[in-house]
This record gives C-alpha cells, structure tokens and sequence, in this order.
C-alpha cells in the first residue's frame, strides 16, 4: 500500500475521538504489563497470611482486595495483563503470518490449486475453533504458555487466508501486475514485492479486532482450568479463584472481569476504526 493512503488514514484516525480513547486504553494496559515488576504493589503469588488476609475487601492497603489465597488482586490483575495481552498478540501474530502466507500463495497461483487450498480451509472452518482447542487441551493435560501460544496461533489463521486470497487474487490481476511481469519480474518478486503489501489492509484490521477475541478466548479457556496454569496469573485464571467466593468476595472476579471487558471493547473500537479510514470508499479516504 502506497504511503500516502497510510497518511490519510492516519489523519482520520488522528480526527476521531473514540479512535484516540481507545488506542489510549490499549497503551495503558500495554504499559501496565510491560511495567508490571515496577508497579504491582505486591508479588502475584505472594501469601502472606492465607488465614488473616483472605478475602479482604477492597481498601487503601489492597486497592482491589485479595483473594482467598490472601493474594492481592490488583497485583495479580496487574500481572495477568501481561501474560494475557502477551499470549493474545503472538497468537495473533503467528495466525495472521501463517493466514497471509496461505491465502496469498493460493490466491497468486489460482486455478486447481487455489480450489484444492481453499477446500481444505472450508474443511477446517467447519469444526468449532473452541471445540477443538478444549479437546486438545483436555487430551495434552498441562501446557506451558509457549505451547498455548501455538495451539491458539494455529488455530486461528483460516478466516484470515480466506480475506488475503481475495485480495491478492484480485491483485494479481491488475494492470501494474502484469506490467511488474512483462518487465521480466518473477512471479516470487510480483507477490512478494508489488501484490501482498497492497494486499494487507483486511489483515491488519483483522488482526486488531482478533487481538480482542483471543484475549476472551484465552480468558475462557483458563477459567476452564484448561489455558494458563497456575502459578501464572490471567485474567481467566483469577476470575476462576473468585468464582465459587462470588458472594462473599465479588471483587475477586469483578475487576479481572473488567479489565478484559475494557480491553476487548477498546481493541474492538479501535479495529471498527481502522476498518474505516482504510476503506478506500470512506470519506476520510
């Protein structure tokens, strides 16, 4: 994509208020888990009287209370941000490499073997993402994060393949195209070079707004005792300590709870965003 449409969408970003507020969001969360050994008020895992401090409400001392394992909330809330928003973007990251990858080569290349690549993404569209990682991840038993990060990064670049292909199909078809391979480029080059950098508008909006799903997904999956274990903290994992002491301690699940709710609406706003300042037919463009 040519810089001047990257300006002008930029420039409508930079007019939209909402747009601002939740990249503003995003940056907080985002410098609260890089910052997190800095300004955690206490160690995550910390117990200092399993007995004396469990459960207490919230107070000057514990902004967000502890939960019953006499843990402090806001520490743990602080840190589950980091590993949360962690495993949402490399999971992001390597689904959106492999998605444009795959729908790129078979996009450029076209005819039997576009029909046979694209079959075999209809084939896996049709089993549940959720289904299928709660069936991996019930049968491997323990994971560590890494190998969290790849079963929810593997599983989630299908609908992305689907969106390049369209767009390097239509692409590669196009005048400057053809004019790249008249002038004695390779086909690798007329892909690599002129094709799919035009081509990565859906994918960075794509990966914006499934920035926020995985991050629920995530969160879901831990609370299922099946994600992130302990002694890691996420978001998912500690409103799973707060579930069965709702009534007597609410806030153990509630601000993990909004914090994802936060996060996920911001990323969602954001994404809404871009998906219009980089839409050729919008106003801003």
């Amino acid at each position: 994509m040519s810089v001047g449409p990257w300006r002008t969408a930029l420039r409508a970003l930079r007019r939209d208020r909402v747009a601002l507020g939740a990249a503003g969001v995003i940056v907080v969360f985002a410098l609260a888990a890089l910052l997190a050994p800095a300004i955690a008020p206490y160690s995550p895992n910390a117990q200092p009287d399993i007995v004396g401090m469990a459960t207490l409400r919230p107070s000057a001392a514990h902004p967000f209370g502890t939960d019953v394992f006499s843990r402090d909330v806001l520490s743990r809330v602080i840190y589950g941000a980091r590993v949360s928003l962690g495993v949402a973007v490399l999971s992001i990251a390597l689904s959106m490499t492999i998605g444009t990858a795959y729908g790129a080569i078979a996009g450029y290349a076209g005819g039997a073997t576009e029909t046979i690549m694209m079959r075999l993404i209809d084939a896996l569209l049709a089993i549940p993402r959720v289904l299928l990682l709660i069936l991996a991840l019930a049968l491997w038993g323990s994971v560590g994060l890494p190998t969290l990060v790849l079963m929810l990064g593997l599983t989630g670049w299908f609908g992305t393949s689907r969106l390049v292909r369209e767009r390097v199909r239509a692409l590669s078809r196009g005048e400057f195209a053809f004019a790249a391979r008249a002038l004695g480029a390779s086909h690798a080059r007329v892909l690599w070079r002129h094709v799919l950098p035009n081509a990565l508008t859906p994918v960075i909006v794509a990966a914006t707004l499934g920035i926020g799903n995985v991050i629920v997904l995530e969160a879901s999956l831990s609370y299922l005792g099946i994600g992130v274990r302990p002694p890691n903290a996420s978001w998912g994992n500690i409103i799973q300590d707060g579930a069965e002491a709702i009534a007597s301690g609410w806030w153990i699940a509630l601000f993990p709870g909004l914090a994802i709710l936060v996060t996920v609406v911001a990323f969602n706003l954001l994404g809404d965003a871009l998906r219009d300042a980089l839409d050729p037919r919008s106003p801003h463009a």
